[in-house]
């Protein structure tokens, strides 16, 4: 493992303009607003929804030294020496103020990322030509294993400090994986017997990337830290995270490229130090519990309890006193601030190491997906699914896992990943990478498998100002087909990429609540008042091996990776579903023509989400209003009527032998006829009521179209998308995918329609093809709003008896071409995705 420093920052002739995002290293200039500051400003909460840094570098470095003196939220004097430091250095030999110097560095950089959210952030490569290669790809594969090596010792270093501190926040699991993982990857004594551990990587190795490993490590972690920084900043825009997120990353980055100069050495004197703070474990014992939590047992790697060392020894042979000391030195501090200070702290470098972690794990080649390292195909896309238009995530993995949410944050904090994307694509394609307006790319040669290509459509809508005339305007929207061919581009989009995955979204949501649950009440926001972005994205980033190797071989199955799937086809409009069924010919479109499409199919969609909500929808029955029909029909028996008494009334003798009032009767017995018959020709059941108010109420789903004329996939999808908001009670034979079903099965409104595959995606049910030791089968993956079903499905993967999710395994059959699918409640495991079922009109029951 290489041993030197950091080194200065390096510029080549294929370096981006001055426009772009520069990195500061170690011996820059730093600007010298590094004097301590006592105790952190309250920050300002006035709701500024402007994507801009609302926080300062005093703040942030105060922020840094809350170690020395800290603020509490809701108070207005610093507490000095408040606890120990998060996120230290200096007990890996390197003193205190060059300790802060680094943070200093660190936060000078990261403000200037946030400066200005309108300039594109890229990576700046050390790397004159760095191509896209297997070799490359092995090499910023390692790269991200280090890098989550060095985010190991920082989580194990603060999960010891709880642990000695703060036991309520201490988390045994956390600790245990990172120690687990520390000690197989380094410690190759202790795990010699350490078989069947999990979790455990390989001893890292001999990393060479060009001669420039450490540099090109450091402009990594620049680039991770300053998307994150943009993509925190916009989504939490209070100056009290701003302060956080900021501080937190600059110091993560600083230890990580501290750590990094010798991972090995760093590591062990961390387990070294894990043991010698376990040791103190029986100070706790020998003054009692601390109030806060009882003692824990923590098990070792090797599954057997920690031996406790016995106490130190100072030069006399008396027991060192300096871990009683510091124990009684904490207990003696105020409960409350110290309670505060810690939860700060520990939230502030959870949030920061996951989601750097969750960034760098991607950079990671995996044996789950079977492919090898320079195959792979990462999707993110933004659709509305359903009439009602109601945004929808999916994200697709490195490794083909899926994940989704219809949640209004998830979709909020997305934007800002998708956003940068669009920036950074549009400044690569200014600069010349890959082919303008997505026209259909050509084929590569079959050994040109060297480079990537990026496929990003981003439409945009943003609302008017008040002061013009109402109405959406349309925001930034455009469509990309970049050829990328250098790992410096490959690394600018999958960056941002990778912000729009839900575990990434779902890590900053936490951050929030626990931001809002630290500050005081004055200081907190409603996250609802939040404007919510309305856009539809659509991005995959994938290699040339898995589009000119690995997708061939899938073009023809029933089962796709989500960005060629029909959920990726046009956003999946159910209109241009039957008109375009082919992801192929999709594809082949130009850009324009693909845009008249989408706004043709988006004007039918909301002419029919209008003619629905016209719609009367009760616990059993859809009622639709039909006053033309019922006046119609009562205008023709009043005509029958009224003409039989005229025909009595001026009849009269004039017929001889014959009543003119029988044929008044004879009308009066026709009217009652026709309006029997014009009854039951639309419904079964009618009640005089209804009938009077001309009001007709609908059982099942063909009584429904017949009234209507509506088709009846597009009621299904309406149904389905909008069940959270409805009170609907369905009945079989074929209302499966429904969450409200009638307990008996005789009493409710009747699917009688069998569902096709087009329609359950359009309303936000996703059909995945899974193998396991049944064979293939189905499980279906629910992302409509307020639905129990699953929103992950994995590789190795199982359903526990309390989960509600439908699926079909075991029937081989039904999937021959004229075979329905049945769905039925499943309780199975599988163990890998074969990917998004893919037959458009398969129908289900």
């Amino acid at each position: 493992m290489a041993t030197e420093t950091a080194p200065q920052h390096q510029t080549d002739n294929h370096s981006r303009p001055a426009r772009r995002f520069r990195r500061s290293y170690p011996g820059r200039h730093v600007s010298q607003e590094s004097g301590h500051t006592h105790g952190l400003p309250q920050p300002d909460l006035s709701l500024d929804t402007t994507p801009s840094c609302k926080t300062t570098l005093e703040k942030v470095l105060a922020f840094c030294r809350g170690h020395k003196s800290y603020t509490p939220p809701a108070e207005d004097e610093p507490i000095k020496s408040i606890g120990p430091k998060f996120d230290d250095i200096s007990r890996y030999g390197i003193s205190n103020a060059k300790e802060d110097k680094l943070w200093q560095i660190e936060a000078t950089r990261l403000l200037a990322a946030v400066s200005n959210f309108s300039e594109p952030l890229l990576f700046e490569s050390p790397i004159v030509r760095w191509d896209i290669n297997k070799a490359e790809l092995e090499k910023i594969s390692e790269l991200g294993n280090q890098g989550l090596h060095c985010l190991n010792i920082c989580t194990h270093d603060n999960q010891l400090l709880l642990f000695e501190s703060m036991r309520d926040l201490f988390e045994p699991s956390k600790y245990m994986r990172a120690r687990n993982i520390l000690s197989h990857a380094f410690d190759t004594v202790g795990s010699a017997s350490k078989l069947g551990q999990p979790n455990g990587r390989e001893r890292p190795m001999d990393l060479s990337i060009h001669g420039k490993t450490v540099e090109v490590f450091c402009a990594v972690v620049d680039y991770t830290t300053a998307v994150l920084a943009r993509f925190a900043l916009r989504g939490i825009p209070t100056e009290f995270w701003h302060t956080r997120a900021l501080a937190g990353l600059a110091k993560t980055s600083a230890k990580m490229k501290f750590l990094f100069a010798d991972i090995e050495k760093f590591a062990l004197q961390s387990l070294d130090d894990g043991q010698d703070v376990l040791a103190k474990d029986e100070v706790f014992n020998v003054l009692g519990s601390t109030g806060k939590m009882p003692v824990l047992d923590i098990v070792g790697p090797d599954g057997q309890p920690f031996q406790v060392r016995q106490p130190s020894k100072d030069e006399t042979g008396r027991e060192d006193a300096t871990d009683m000391m510091n124990v009684r030195r904490l207990l003696s501090y105020d409960e409350r601030a110290v309670d505060v200070y810690f939860s700060d702290m520990a939230m502030t470098g959870s949030w920061t190491i996951d989601s750097v972690r969750l960034a760098l794990f991607s950079f990671q080649s995996s044996m789950i997906s079977g492919n090898p390292t320079d195959a792979f195909d990462i999707c993110s896309l933004i659709y509305r699914a359903g009439l009602n238009g109601l945004l929808t995530l999916i994200h697709q993995d490195r490794d083909g896992e899926l994940m989704g949410s219809t949640s209004r944050e998830f979709i909020r904090l997305s934007y800002s990943g998708f956003k940068m994307l669009y920036q950074v694509a549009s400044e690569l394609r200014r600069d010349g990478a890959g082919i303008h307006q997505g026209e259909p790319r050509q084929a590569h040669a079959p050994d040109d498998n060297n480079g990537a290509l990026l496929v990003f459509d981003f439409d945009e809508e943003k609302a008017r100002d008040k002061r013009e005339a109402p109405g959406p305007v349309l925001g930034d929207k455009d469509s990309f087909r970049l050829d990328l061919s250098t790992m410096g581009d490959l690394i600018s989009v999958m960056v941002p990429l990778l912000c729009t995955q839900p575990m990434q979204l779902l890590n900053l949501v936490w951050a929030m609540e626990i931001v809002t649950g630290v500050t005081s009440v004055m200081h907190t926001i409603d996250y609802n008042t939040l404007p919510g972005p309305r856009f539809t994205a659509f991005a995959s980033l994938r290699t040339n091996v898995y589009e000119n190797v690995v997708w061939p071989k899938l073009e023809g199955s029933d089962a796709r990776p989500l960005s060629r799937s029909l959920v990726a086809q046009n956003r999946l409009h159910t209109y241009d579903q039957r008109e375009i069924t082919d992801t192929k010919v999709w594809d082949g479109l130009p850009i324009s023509k693909r845009h008249d499409i989408t706004g043709e199919s988006e004007r039918k969609l909301g002419e029919l989400e209008e003619k629905f909500r016209r719609w009367t929808i009760e616990e059993k029955a859809i009622v639709v209003r039909k006053p033309r029909f019922v006046i119609l029909l009562m205008l023709g028996c009043a005509v029958l009527v009224i003409g039989g008494i005229m025909v009595g009334v001026f009849l009269g003798q004039r017929l001889t032998g014959v009543d003119p009032f029988n044929i008044t009767v004879y009308a009066w017995v026709l009217a009652g006829f026709t309006i029997l018959v014009g009854k039951s020709l639309l419904v079964s059941e009618w009640p005089w009521r209804e009938f009077l108010r001309a009001r007709v109420p609908c059982r099942s789903i063909t009584e429904l179209q017949a009234v209507t004329g509506a088709e009846p996939q597009e009621v299904l999808e309406y149904l389905l998308s909008m069940e959270i908001y409805t009170i609907l009670i369905t009945k079989g034979p074929y209302n499966r995918p429904f969450a409200r079903r009638s307990n008996d099965g005789s009493d409710g409104f009747s699917i009688d329609v069998k569902i096709e595959l087009r329609t359950l995606l359009a309303s936000g049910i996703l059909v995945i093809k899974v193998a396991g030791r049944k064979g293939v089968g189905l499980v279906c993956m629910d992302l409509r709003r307020g639905t129990p079903g699953r929103a992950k499905i994995s590789h190795s993967d199982e359903i526990t008896e309390d989960e509600i999710v439908l699926g079909c395994f075991d029937l081989q059959e039904v999937f021959d071409e004229d075979q329905d699918i049945p769905l039925l409640r499943v309780q199975t495991s599988w163990r890998r995705i074969v990917g998004i079922y893919h037959r458009a009109k398969k129908e289900f029951r």
